[in-house]
């Protein structure tokens, strides 16, 4: 448990790393309560088992199993959620989704450019909130950081992607 409890931990770190979108607060909270609801049920059985199975924190523990089964719901019928996948980039930039299907490698990258050519300091502000972790501050980005960086962000599973980069 206490294993499982670090890679809670070290998951949490990753994810704090990234600034949630203004839709997805909800989400962010949820998560949150799920986290420490998480640690209250690692602390619950812990005593429990130091205590000869007590029934007063057995209890207590499974009522905190029922608070994150209620949690797990409330976030898998986040409406935000939802559409998800289908805003990837106007979460992410900012951008139009329609406009910015990723498509083969060349268009995708012909249609960021153009994009980046339109508003240039508003998507290289966007980047560098985002991935505060893989960027130099004093660096300018080139086109093709800018490319492969945007890539990196409208990823289906983002947080493997980030891992293995930073």
């Amino acid at each position: 448990m206490l294993a499982a409890h670090g890679r809670i931990d070290r998951a949490l770190v990753t994810v704090a790393r990234f600034v949630p979108p203004d839709e997805l607060d909800n989400t962010a909270r949820i998560l949150e309560e799920l986290r420490q609801t998480a640690d209250e049920i690692l602390r619950t059985m812990v005593a429990c088992a130091a205590n000869g199975l007590d029934t007063q924190h057995w209890d207590t523990a499974l009522e905190l199993i029922a608070r994150r089964d209620d949690l797990r719901e409330d976030l898998f019928a986040d409406p935000s959620l939802v559409d998800a996948e289908e805003s990837r980039f106007e979460r992410v930039l900012g951008l139009s989704t329609a406009a910015m299907n990723a498509g083969d490698g060349l268009s995708f990258a012909s249609r960021l450019t153009a994009a980046w050519l339109r508003q240039p300091k508003v998507l290289d502000t966007r980047l560098r909130t985002q991935l505060p972790h893989l960027l130099n501050t004093a660096e300018t980005l080139t086109n093709d950081v800018r490319i492969h960086l945007a890539a990196l962000l409208v990823r289906e599973y983002p947080l493997s992607v980030h891992a293995a980069a930073a």
